[in-house]
């Protein structure tokens, strides 16, 4: 039996500080992202890893797929985080979707997922990954850094 992810023909997994959802179902990223500042005064000592807030970020996930074999069933979504330190976490709950038919027939299907809203910890700074999996196997990665910016301190 044929997998989602060999019916895919392109895959995206876009970060970004906002996803809108218009009236007609469009999702749009606003302000992609990749690299995020966690601030502290410049006179503290550093905060330790619970103690530090979230960043918050949002993520769209896009994928154009033939769907011979697969239109009506139901695959799963989901994300994981990958730390610099080689940390797995997965990220929210999963999500069941079906792939439909192409509205033109002999062309393709696409599967658009909004997650508006993540926050990630800051306990690492660092090179990170959002991993996007569907039927648990891996079809797209995006990459982002966390890092330190001191902000200065008022005399």
């Amino acid at each position: 039996m044929a997998s989602f992810s060999d019916h895919l023909i392109c895959c995206y997994l876009i970060i970004c500080e906002k996803v809108l959802s218009e009236r007609d179902g469009v999702l749009s990223p606003i302000r992609l992202v990749d690299v995020f500042f966690t601030k502290s005064p410049a006179d503290s000592p550093p905060l330790p890893p619970m103690v530090r807030p979230a960043i918050m970020m949002a993520l769209l996930f896009v994928a154009k797929v033939t769907t011979e074999g697969i239109d009506g069933k139901e695959h799963r979504f989901s994300l994981r985080l990958i730390r610099p330190d080689g940390e797995v976490t997965d990220v929210g709950e999963s999500a069941i979707f079906m792939v439909e038919k192409p509205k033109i027939p002999g062309t393709y299907s696409g599967v658009n997922v909004g997650i508006p809203q993540i926050g990630v910890l800051t306990k690492q700074e660092g090179l990170h990954y959002f991993i996007a999996d569907i039927d648990g196997k891996e079809v797209a990665r995006a990459p982002f850094i966390l890092t330190e910016q001191q902000l200065e301190t008022r005399q």
